[in-house]
């Protein structure tokens, strides 16, 4: 009887702590492989911004993510479909710019959304670092543009100015 009392009691553990547990870290397995990467890719960055668009975090084919991009207009039709290209600080801000209709300044205004206004914008509003060593993001520093756009879409949905 001692013996089933055991059992039972290990069961509920393992039902209550040990298995939600592993959901838990299933969820996050994105975010632990991008803080790993050494160079971002062009997937990545279309998945950072699916994720903050959608809050799904279930893992979503590129195609399927890319084609929700496109049609949501944040990813241009004309670009090409390459995921393991690298992810650059101009195609990160442009889709930023993109998916928050960022208005930017005179020249954003005048002619569109364009790679480099945007990420002259994007700096401008500390979503990315303003001084830049390297061309393209790496795992930690598309993890920091992503938190960066966490707090700017709480700043303005309590009308609070940014950047801070």
């Amino acid at each position: 009887m001692k013996h089933l009392k055991i059992g039972f009691y290990c069961f509920v553990f393992i039902a209550l702590v040990i298995a939600p547990a592993k959901s838990l870290y299933a969820n996050t397995s994105y975010y632990r492989a991008l803080f790993e990467k050494d160079t971002a890719t062009f997937i990545d960055g279309c998945r950072a911004i699916y994720l903050l668009k959608t809050n799904n975090r279930d893992l979503v084919e590129y195609d399927k993510i890319f084609d929700f991009l496109e049609e949501s207009g944040v990813v241009p039709a004309k670009w090409k479909r390459n995921p393991d290209r690298p992810l650059t600080w101009e195609v990160i801000s442009y889709m930023i710019c993109k998916e928050f209709n960022i208005k930017g300044g005179v020249i954003m205004r005048a002619f569109g959304v364009r790679r480099k206004y945007a990420y002259r914008e994007c700096m401008f509003l500390r979503l990315v670092p303003a001084q830049r060593t390297r061309r393209y993001l790496t795992g930690i520093d598309l993890l920091t543009v992503m938190s960066r756009i966490e707090k700017y879409k709480e700043a303005k949905i309590a009308n609070q100015s940014w950047p801070p």
